[in-house]
Protein backbone atom coordinates (compact mmCIF):
# COMPACT_ATOMS: atom_id res chain seq x y z
CA UNK A 1 0.00 0.00 0.00
CA UNK A 2 1.04 3.45 -0.29
CA UNK A 3 2.36 5.72 -3.40
CA UNK A 4 5.55 4.79 -5.55
CA UNK A 5 7.17 7.74 -7.13
CA UNK A 6 9.15 6.51 -9.98
CA UNK A 7 10.64 10.22 -10.79
CA UNK A 8 10.45 13.48 -9.56
CA UNK A 9 9.06 15.08 -12.72
CA UNK A 10 12.49 17.13 -12.78
CA UNK A 11 13.74 17.71 -16.58
CA UNK A 12 16.11 19.45 -17.14
CA UNK A 13 19.06 19.24 -20.33
CA UNK A 14 21.54 17.03 -18.43
CA UNK A 15 18.87 14.09 -18.05
CA UNK A 16 16.07 15.28 -20.97
CA UNK A 17 14.25 11.77 -20.38
CA UNK A 18 14.95 10.81 -16.80
CA UNK A 19 13.34 6.55 -16.07
CA UNK A 20 12.74 5.22 -12.67
CA UNK A 21 11.74 1.57 -11.97
CA UNK A 22 10.30 -0.34 -9.37
CA UNK A 23 10.54 -4.63 -9.49
CA UNK A 24 9.08 -7.48 -7.74
CA UNK A 25 11.21 -8.78 -4.97
CA UNK A 26 11.32 -12.00 -6.23
CA UNK A 27 11.75 -14.07 -9.46
CA UNK A 28 8.61 -14.82 -11.22
CA UNK A 29 8.28 -18.27 -13.71
CA UNK A 30 6.01 -17.83 -16.23
CA UNK A 31 6.96 -21.34 -17.78
CA UNK A 32 6.63 -24.41 -15.91
CA UNK A 33 10.04 -25.89 -16.82
CA UNK A 34 12.59 -25.23 -19.66
CA UNK A 35 11.01 -27.07 -22.29
CA UNK A 36 7.49 -26.14 -21.15
CA UNK A 37 5.57 -24.76 -24.77
CA UNK A 38 2.82 -23.10 -22.36
CA UNK A 39 2.94 -19.84 -20.35
CA UNK A 40 1.43 -19.73 -16.89
CA UNK A 41 -1.81 -17.30 -16.75
CA UNK A 42 -1.61 -14.20 -14.42
CA UNK A 43 -3.48 -11.23 -13.22
CA UNK A 44 -2.35 -7.98 -11.99
CA UNK A 45 -4.06 -4.71 -11.34
CA UNK A 46 -2.69 -1.29 -9.89
CA UNK A 47 -3.45 2.39 -9.67
CA UNK A 48 -1.54 5.04 -11.31
CA UNK A 49 -1.65 8.70 -11.30
CA UNK A 50 0.38 10.88 -14.46
CA UNK A 51 1.04 14.05 -12.48
CA UNK A 52 3.74 16.49 -13.90
CA UNK A 53 5.01 19.67 -12.15
CA UNK A 54 3.11 23.04 -12.90
CA UNK A 55 0.19 20.99 -14.30
CA UNK A 56 2.49 20.98 -17.57
CA UNK A 57 2.03 17.64 -20.00
CA UNK A 58 4.70 15.08 -18.34
CA UNK A 59 6.89 12.61 -19.69
CA UNK A 60 6.30 10.00 -22.32
CA UNK A 61 3.90 7.63 -19.96
CA UNK A 62 5.56 4.50 -18.31
CA UNK A 63 5.33 0.43 -19.24
CA UNK A 64 4.89 -2.51 -16.76
CA UNK A 65 7.36 -4.29 -18.23
CA UNK A 66 7.91 -8.42 -17.59
CA UNK A 67 11.63 -8.84 -18.26
CA UNK A 68 14.56 -11.57 -17.52
CA UNK A 69 16.73 -9.26 -15.90
CA UNK A 70 16.44 -6.09 -13.58
CA UNK A 71 19.25 -4.04 -15.22
CA UNK A 72 18.07 -1.84 -17.58
CA UNK A 73 21.37 0.25 -17.77
CA UNK A 74 21.41 1.04 -20.90
CA UNK A 75 17.69 1.72 -21.52
CA UNK A 76 16.61 5.02 -22.47
CA UNK A 77 14.30 7.59 -21.36
CA UNK A 78 11.31 9.09 -23.22
CA UNK A 79 10.11 7.74 -26.13
CA UNK A 80 11.56 4.24 -24.95
CA UNK A 81 9.96 4.64 -21.21
CA UNK A 82 13.09 3.60 -19.96
CA UNK A 83 13.78 -0.40 -20.39
CA UNK A 84 14.84 -0.24 -24.27
CA UNK A 85 16.85 2.30 -26.33
CA UNK A 86 17.40 3.44 -29.94
CA UNK A 87 19.89 0.57 -30.69
CA UNK A 88 17.87 -2.66 -29.06
CA UNK A 89 14.32 -1.56 -29.92
CA UNK A 90 12.51 -4.60 -30.79
CA UNK A 91 15.84 -7.13 -30.89
CA UNK A 92 14.38 -10.05 -30.40
CA UNK A 93 17.25 -11.31 -27.99
CA UNK A 94 15.78 -8.50 -25.71
CA UNK A 95 12.99 -11.36 -24.33
CA UNK A 96 10.41 -8.41 -22.83
CA UNK A 97 6.93 -8.00 -22.89
CA UNK A 98 5.46 -4.54 -21.97
CA UNK A 99 2.19 -2.77 -21.61
CA UNK A 100 2.33 0.75 -22.40
CA UNK A 101 0.95 3.59 -21.20
CA UNK A 102 1.70 6.20 -23.64
CA UNK A 103 0.98 9.56 -23.24
CA UNK A 104 2.99 11.28 -26.66
CA UNK A 105 2.90 10.32 -30.13
CA UNK A 106 6.03 9.30 -31.25
CA UNK A 107 5.16 8.66 -35.29
CA UNK A 108 8.39 7.07 -35.84
CA UNK A 109 7.79 4.37 -33.30
CA UNK A 110 4.57 3.73 -34.78
CA UNK A 111 2.56 4.88 -32.14
CA UNK A 112 -1.58 5.38 -32.77
CA UNK A 113 -1.97 8.66 -30.79
CA UNK A 114 -0.63 10.55 -28.25
CA UNK A 115 -3.22 8.61 -25.26
CA UNK A 116 -2.52 4.76 -25.57
CA UNK A 117 -1.86 1.55 -24.32
CA UNK A 118 0.09 -0.30 -26.32
CA UNK A 119 1.17 -4.46 -26.14
CA UNK A 120 5.07 -4.67 -26.87
CA UNK A 121 7.36 -7.35 -27.44
CA UNK A 122 11.10 -6.27 -27.36
CA UNK A 123 10.71 -2.52 -27.58
CA UNK A 124 8.61 -0.06 -27.87
CA UNK A 125 6.76 -0.32 -31.46
CA UNK A 126 3.62 -1.82 -30.16
CA UNK A 127 2.44 -5.20 -31.51
CA UNK A 128 -0.91 -3.70 -31.40
CA UNK A 129 -2.77 -0.82 -29.40
CA UNK A 130 -5.79 1.41 -28.88
CA UNK A 131 -6.60 4.87 -27.65
CA UNK A 132 -7.23 4.80 -24.04
CA UNK A 133 -10.27 3.97 -22.81
CA UNK A 134 -12.79 1.92 -20.51
CA UNK A 135 -16.17 0.25 -21.15
CA UNK A 136 -18.95 0.86 -18.73
CA UNK A 137 -21.36 -2.21 -17.59
CA UNK A 138 -23.55 -0.53 -20.26
CA UNK A 139 -20.83 -1.65 -23.30
CA UNK A 140 -20.81 2.33 -24.06
CA UNK A 141 -16.89 3.17 -24.65
CA UNK A 142 -15.90 6.03 -22.65
CA UNK A 143 -12.27 7.72 -22.85
CA UNK A 144 -9.29 7.84 -20.42
CA UNK A 145 -7.00 11.02 -20.54
CA UNK A 146 -3.95 8.81 -19.31
CA UNK A 147 -2.00 12.34 -17.83
CA UNK A 148 -5.04 13.77 -16.55
CA UNK A 149 -3.40 14.01 -12.95
CA UNK A 150 -6.51 11.65 -11.47
CA UNK A 151 -5.92 8.07 -10.16
CA UNK A 152 -6.26 4.98 -13.02
CA UNK A 153 -6.60 1.65 -12.33
CA UNK A 154 -5.62 -0.83 -14.78
CA UNK A 155 -5.59 -4.51 -15.21
CA UNK A 156 -3.45 -6.86 -16.88
CA UNK A 157 -4.46 -10.38 -17.62
CA UNK A 158 -2.95 -13.05 -19.31
CA UNK A 159 -4.63 -16.43 -20.17
CA UNK A 160 -1.69 -18.80 -20.68
CA UNK A 161 -3.79 -21.97 -21.75
CA UNK A 162 -5.69 -19.54 -24.09
CA UNK A 163 -2.91 -17.50 -24.77
CA UNK A 164 -5.23 -14.00 -24.70
CA UNK A 165 -3.96 -11.00 -23.17
CA UNK A 166 -6.94 -8.63 -21.29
Amino acid sequence: TGALQLTNGQRTMNLPGITGQAFYPAILQFKKGPSATTTRSFSTHFVFEIVSKDQKPGGHGFAFVLAPSTNFCSASGGPFLGFVNQSNNVNPNNHIFAVEFDTVQQVDLEDRDGNHVGIDVNGVISNTSESAAYYTELNKKETVLLDSQTPIQAWIEYDGKGKQLN
